[in-house]
């Protein structure tokens, strides 16, 4: 029995909040606890882990039979220099 698509919505929702004051916390630069001995995560670091859960909620939200959580991605141009 798949879970009802809000159950997807939600911990999305839950995700976004949790990154977005985390984000408003964090330093530009990775850095370091000493007292601790561990890594201090830069908004690089907390963007990459929140675009994994939520990719990662999205998949289950479709293998569920549900649409897709996430709006399309636009498809990446690359850049080319004149001659």
């Amino acid at each position: 029995m798949a879970l009802d698509k809000k159950v997807y919505s939600e911990a999305a929702d839950e995700v976004e909040a949790k990154h977005l004051s985390r984000v408003m916390k964090a330093s530009t630069k990775r850095g370091w606890n000493a007292t601790f001995g561990e890594s201090i995560k830069s908004i690089r670091d907390l963007t990459q882990d929140y675009n994994a859960k939520m990719k990662s909620i999205n998949q289950m939200c479709i293998n569920a039979g549900h649409d897709s959580l996430l709006a399309d991605e636009e498809p990446v141009i690359e850049v080319q220099r004149k001659a």
